[in-house]
């Protein structure tokens, strides 16, 4: 349970983010776990892993589930904000733009574990230049 808690407070830190702006309060949520990737790189790979629930027990995978219900929660939440404020593209349909969203986070978790740390690092550095192509997909 101690990696559990520990993962938590780093996936949770500083958040919720704060912005009027919904889709500038998401960029902060991408940008921030992005870095997570090279300051605790083994935050989102256990984060995204079945290992650790299966090694955690009942009360772990509660509380894993818990953590992914709350970041989703908070994508989808500003994803509906900034469709009610006329922020996102018209036609666009709000858990497509979540796939994007978490697609992106997923795949760069990926790339970690399978491409090496050279991709990686381009992605890390760039990780606002990541979030403006997302940002110019869905923000009208």
């Amino acid at each position: 349970m101690l990696v559990i808690e520990d993962l938590e407070q780093t996936l949770f830190m500083d958040f919720p983010p704060a912005d009027e702006d919904p889709l500038k309060r998401l960029g902060v949520f991408v940008e921030t776990r992005i870095a997570m990737l090279s300051d605790a790189p083994f935050s989102l790979q256990l984060f995204f892993s079945d290992q650790l629930m299966q090694a955690s027990g009942a009360e772990g995978v509660r509380r894993i589930r818990e953590m992914e219900f709350r970041s989703l929660t908070f994508v989808r939440e500003c994803m509906q904000e900034a469709a009610q404020k006329g922020l996102l593209k018209e036609g666009l349909y709000v858990p497509h733009a979540l796939l994007i969203v978490f697609g992106a986070i997923m795949a760069a978790v990926s790339l970690q574990q399978h491409q090496g740390v050279d991709l990686l690092k381009e992605i890390q550095q760039k990780k606002h230049d990541l979030w403006q192509t997302i940002e110019d997909l869905i923000r009208r």
